[in-house]
Formats: C-alpha cells, sequence, structure tokens
C-alpha cells in the first residue's frame, strides 16, 4: 500500500548492482548494528532481507535453485564470480532498501549491500567491461564510482552502497561521522524498535500523507486512507511464518479493512485460476483481525506447505519466462 515502484537506474549504475545478483505481531527486538544511522534523514520506508538467515533454512536449495534453474542466470553468475571473486548466491549476507516519501518523483532510493569478498577494483572493471561509463569522485574519505544520478561506494571489503539522485553522497558523509540520518525521524525509529529484526525479512513504513488523502477520497479506499504505519516481519523457515500490523487512525477502520480481507479470501477461494494454480489452501492461513485501531495480519505454513508454495510460484515464473509464439 505504501510502498514505491524503484526508478529504474541508469544501465551503468544497474551494473554495479552486480553485487545483488543473487539476492533476486512483530516483536520488539535490539538490532545488530544501528541501521538507521547510515540512511538519508528523509528515509519513510525501509526494508531488510537477511540472506544469511535465509541461507540456513531448508527452503534456500529450493530458492537458490530456481535463480541457478536458467542458463543464461547461471552462465551470468559465474561469470561473475570468475571475474571479481564474488559469488552472490553464498557470499551476499544482508541487502537493506530505502526510500523517501516521493520516491517517484525524485528518484531518491537507497541499497546498503552487506557481505563478503567485495574487491572494489576487479568489481568496477567488471561493470565497466559490461559497458557501464562510471566516473570516480572523491566524496570526504569515499570514492564515489557515478553514473548518471545514481552512485555508489565501498566500506572495505564487506559493504557496497548504492543511492540515486543525491542519497550516495548523503550516505558517504554518514558513513564519515556526518550527521542528519534516518534515526532523527522519531516515528520511523519508534516504528523499526517495533519490528522483529532478528527474523529474515522485514520493513517498516510511514504512509505518505498525499496517499492517504488520495485513498480517503475514494470511497472505495476511505478505510485504507487511515493507514499511517505499516510493518511487517517474515521468516522462511523452517516453514514460513508472517506478521503484518498497521496503525490506523481509528477502531472502526480496523474493522472495516478486516472484514474486507476476510471477504478478499472467500472470493479468491472461489476463483477459477486460484484453483487451478492450487493456492486455495494456503489462503486458509491467513489470519487477520483488529485489535482496536491496529490491523494484524498473519501467515503461518508448516515447511511441506511451504516448500509446495515456492514450486508452484517458480513454475509460473518459469511460464512467464517462456517467450510467447508468434
Amino acid at each position: 500500500m505504501v510502498s514505491r515502484p524503484i526508478v529504474a537506474p541508469a544501465r551503468a549504475a544497474a551494473l554495479l548492482l552486480v553485487l545483488v545478483a543473487g539476492g533476486s505481531g512483530c516483536r520488539r527486538a535490539r538490532a545488530p548494528d544501528s541501521l538507521l544511522s547510515r540512511l538519508p534523514r528523509a528515509t519513510t520506508f525501509v526494508a531488510s532481507v537477511d540472506l544469511a538467515r535465509v541461507r540456513a533454512t531448508p527452503l534456500w536449495s529450493r530458492i537458490s535453485a530456481q535463480a541457478e534453474e536458467s542458463p543464461e542466470d547461471k552462465k551470468s553468475l559465474q561469470k561473475l564470480t570468475e571475474r571479481t571473486g564474488l559469488d552472490p548466491l553464498r557470499q551476499i549476507h544482508r541487502i537493506v532498501a530505502a526510500f523517501p516519501d516521493n520516491a517517484r518523483s525524485s528518484g531518491q532510493f537507497a541499497l546498503v549491500i552487506d557481505g563478503e569478498g567485495f574487491d572494489e577494483q576487479r568489481l568496477v572493471a567488471y561493470a565497466r567491461e559490461q559497458g557501464a561509463k562510471l566516473e570516480a569522485r572523491p566524496r570526504g574519505r569515499r570514492t564515489l564510482w557515478v553514473s548518471g544520478n545514481t552512485a555508489g561506494f565501498f566500506l572495505g571489503p564487506t559493504r557496497f552502497v548504492l543511492g540515486a539522485s543525491g542519497w550516495a553522497e548523503a550516505m558517504a558523509d554518514l558513513a564519515d561521522g556526518g550527521r542528519g540520518s534516518a534515526e532523527d525521524n522519531a516515528e520511523l525509529a519508534r516504528l523499526v524498535e517495533r519490528v522483529d529484526r532478528g527474523r529474515a525479512l522485514w520493513f517498516a513504513a510511514l504512509v505518505p500523507s498525499d496517499l492517504r488523502q488520495a485513498l480517503i477520497a475514494d470511497p472505495k479506499q476511505r478505510s485504507a486512507g487511515s493507514v499511517a504505519r505499516l510493518a511487517a516481519a517474515a521468516d522462511l523457515g523452517p516453514g514460513l511464518n508472517a506478521d503484518l500490523v498497521a496503525d490506523l487512525s481509528n477502531a472502526a477502520d480496523a474493522q472495516v479493512l478486516v472484514a474486507r480481507i476476510q471477504s478478499t479470501v472467500r472470493e479468491s477461494k472461489r476463483n477459477a485460476k486460484m484453483l487451478m494454480m492450487g493456492l486455495g489452501p494456503y489462503l486458509d492461513a491467513l489470519d487477520a483481525r483488529a485489535d482496536g485501531p491496529t490491523l494484524r495480519v498473519s501467515l503461518v505454513l508448516a515447511e511441506g506447505q511451504a516448500k509446495d508454495l515456492i514450486d508452484r510460484l517458480a513454475g509460473l515464473a518459469r511460464l512467464g519466462r517462456r517467450p510467447k509464439p508468434r
């Protein structure tokens, strides 16, 4: 509801993203590090994928197999590893993404990629071999690799930071001890504190006021416009366990959204396409309830169900990749 589309960076900058080629009720927990302190002050959406934790689950073999199933993808991964020494499926440990309210218009975004074996010279050389036009620009103690409005920099062999429309520069300044980080956004900081950041995936988002106003102006979406904050966390092992919490402005709208979710589930279970794909049983695992002005949604799948769901979704993805007959 609140996530904005990622604004596509220039092709050369996208090649810098070879680093993430393999990446393709919330409980309180202490963060392993001060994540928000590394992100720009304007951040209103932050998400984290702990790939190291995902790799420790029984489901990882199925997920990684899908990434290597395509001959083209497998060849690209092998070439990347041979040229740079980086194996994305094994050496990328965590990816954090962040956006501001106006990501669609500003083009701003941030990616923080933690791992091991990031060889700056070899990775930059590889990106250039693939056609990237990268310009080295000094920024404090950092070297920014710039292409158009997108830039990235390395923090040693364990972290790569990418940003667009001024966010790379802002994060380089923060890395050098500058002020003005997302930690200063008290509302976002409090929301992140409510998320179980020990889980494999999580996100926290402040709903933009203009989006809320647009939803409120639509009679069919008025209750959704009451959502001010969203947070979710999920684990992928041994099964799938996910929780979403939405803070609304009033309890009545929370009840309306619960009823809408339940109605959508009932209708989806009768939908012919859902029945053909065999996805109906998974909808039974979805639970929605209201706790005053807070909406809570949970999904719990046993290990066998989670494996079957991944296989089904992978099958659909394969069908989508097949060339259309002429």
